[in-house]
């Protein structure tokens, strides 16, 4: 991010708006903590999609909720996705049946 923000610097003489520059490098400088150093994660092998994300809301939200004509607001779609999840997960009858939620284990 330092990198970054050195070039954003260096480029300042032929800035013709120096405040929007200015809230730029702020922003990257609020944020730094959390914008992921893509370079890294390649080197340590870690995962740098979102396909699991995307498949999960396919599963879960996506197919039902694009239905032709409908329209969901956000408490109905939260519990729609809850719904759903708990049928996937395997723990329907249970939660009908005990009123208790299985945990989430990671396998």
């Amino acid at each position: 991010m330092a990198a970054a923000i050195a070039l954003l610097e260096a480029y300042r003489p032929q800035t013709r708006n120096t405040e929007v520059l200015d809230t730029f490098i702020a922003y990257l400088q609020v944020r730094q903590q959390w914008m992921v150093n893509y370079r890294q994660r390649r080197i340590g092998q870690h995962s740098i999609g979102s396909g699991h994300v995307e498949k999960a809301n396919d599963l879960i939200v996506a197919g039902r909720q694009k239905g032709r004509g409908m329209q969901w607001s956000l408490e109905t779609s939260d519990a729609l996705a809850a719904l759903r999840t708990l049928l996937l997960n395997g723990g329907w009858e249970h939660y009908w049946q005990q009123r208790q939620i299985l945990p989430l284990v990671a396998t």
